[in-house]
């Protein structure tokens, strides 16, 4: 304003630079606005003009002509002009950001009950229109090189290679095939620090479970799986208000949830909680599931969705229910499938951004909790290993061919599976012998090596409900058994883990050892 008063700056370079309220001092928001009117006016800017127009103005009194001179005498050369008004702009915008500030912790006082999401929501917003008005639009992006020095940046796995703490699982099934089940089991796990399905878990700490179930179902799982944590917060969908609110409420409550320190938030089902009536409609889903992605990568909150899938089978992720907003909207998206050969027996099919996501798992409920039996074809090889070694004929008898063992195999596998078990059993572990040269006139034929017995082979549900023995402790000795009751032993020993083997003579009568 000195500048201007000396008649060395024009006044309309900077007329539309400022606003009287962008000065601190109210005298020199006094002498900006009456330099203003008088320009407005057209009249001339000088000592003169501007003190007779303020006596005339309601701050007479408040500006001697004392103080104007002086203005003139410490202003600098014109050519620093532009580096003081940013100076004025500058500090007018940080006073007016503490403003906003102020007002809305005036807010939170007079209100506390007053919406967290929608108070924040509306300091950010005021904050960025105000930045933008002032021509401050903030940076958000950072390069490459901080991102990867950043020491935070990292996956953090509660459940190895499936839940991560700033990334969402979505877990889909049909109804009634277990998820819940599954859910609880892998909860057990989490609070009470085990692998769950031969895989690392670490202790989320609080967790927020939004469940469809009513309290007495929701009791007896607890009581069955020892489940009475404090840490363990459930929400009910019975609480929410209504239809058209409830997901409001539900993000209402995790954020609520998450500032007292809730690490795992679990909704069971979505559909029982989010107001998307329409699952197909991609813009509607994707703009549902927008807060949980905010707030599960600002936050660093695990979230784990479970869903339904279609009733038509899809690959590649879309087999669940919906509109494919849904899968893209996660970062892990898990089918779990019924197998056909055994009731209790799942398969987990999953679609995932990281390598330690397996493709596929084959899962089964053993003695009240699920265990891991490895990929398909692993557990495939395993079950056909064990048809072949139980249909196979003793060392004594005669081999048979491939066909024919085939024959007896039920489920039958691929012929190449086939091949590739018989391969491993002769050449590897030499538990089977291999006779005939392999061609027109001499095929391969096979039986059991002469010295296989029962002791040598142990099934994999045998090795599971039979550990090996502890260091120190001897071990059972492996007597020799007949070819015709070798095949009987396996099989008791299949039913019946840890029987007592005995002597058997050629004719299958035994002895005690």
């Amino acid at each position: 304003m000195g500048v201007v008063l000396r008649g060395e700056a024009d006044f309309e370079s900077v007329r539309h630079e400022l606003d009287p309220n962008d000065f601190y001092d109210h005298r020199h928001r006094a002498i900006y606005a009456a330099i203003n009117a008088l320009a407005h006016r057209g009249v001339g800017v000088d000592l003169l003009t501007v003190h007779d127009a303020l006596r005339s103005g309601p701050d007479t009194g408040h500006v001697e002509p004392s103080y104007l001179a002086g203005l003139c005498e410490a202003a600098p050369i014109s050519s620093h002009l532009p580096h003081y008004l940013s100076i004025v702009k500058r500090d007018a915008s940080r006073r007016k950001c503490l403003e906003v500030v102020r007002r809305i912790e005036t807010s939170l006082r007079q209100s506390p009950q007053d919406k967290e999401e929608n108070t924040t929501d509306r300091l950010i917003q005021e904050l960025n229109q105000l930045h933008q008005a002032e021509g401050h639009i903030p940076s958000k992006w950072q390069t490459a090189c901080e991102l990867m020095n950043a020491a935070h940046v990292s996956v953090e796995w509660l459940w190895e290679g499936f839940l991560a703490r700033g990334l969402i699982t979505l877990l889909s099934a049909r109804p009634k095939l277990g998820k819940t089940t599954l859910l609880f089991h892998l909860l057990t796990a989490l609070f009470h620090r085990q692998p769950f399905l031969d895989r690392a878990t670490d202790p989320p700490g609080k967790v927020l479970l939004c469940t469809e179930e009513g309290p007495v179902l929701l009791k007896r799982r607890l009581e069955r799986l020892g489940l009475g944590e404090d840490d363990l917060l459930i929400l009910p969908r019975s609480a929410m208000t209504g239809r058209r609110t409830g997901w409001t409420e539900t993000i209402q409550q995790i954020r609520l949830a998450a500032r007292q320190g809730v690490c795992l938030v679990i909704i069971d089902t979505l559909a029982a909680f989010w107001d998307v009536e329409d699952e197909n409609d991609a813009p509607k889903a994707g703009a549902a599931l927008l807060p949980l992605q905010t707030l599960a990568q600002q936050r660093g909150i695990a979230v784990l969705l479970v869903h339904h899938l279609r009733k038509t089978p899809g690959e590649e992720g879309t087999a669940h229910r919906g509109s494919g907003a849904i899968v893209a909207a996660v970062d892990m998206a898990i089918e779990m499938g019924r197998d056909p050969q055994k009731s209790n027996r799942r398969r987990l099919t999953a679609l995932s951004r990281f390598d330690e996501t397996p493709q596929q798992l084959v899962i089964e409920l053993e003695g009240g909790t699920y265990r891991s039996k490895g990929s398909p074809e692993a557990v495939g090889r395993a079950e056909v290993k064990e048809q072949v070694l139980g249909g196979l004929p003793g060392p004594e008898e005669d081999p048979i061919e491939r066909d024919a063992l085939l024959e007896q195999l039920d489920p039958k596998p691929s012929t190449s599976l086939l091949k590739e078990v018989l391969r491993g059993l002769v050449e590897d572990e030499e538990l089977v012998e291999r006779l005939g040269a392999g061609r027109r006139g001499d095929p391969y034929r096979y039986r059991l090596a002469a010295d296989f017995h029962s002791a040598t082979y142990i099934p994999p549900s045998v090795a599971e409900s039979n550990p090996p023995a502890s260091p120190g402790q001897p071990a059972t000795p492996s007597p020799q058994l007949s070819q015709d009751a070798s095949r009987a032993v396996r099989l008791i020993q299949e039913v019946f883990p840890g029987t007592e083997l005995c002597q058997a003579d050629d004719k299958g009568r035994g002895t005690p050892p």
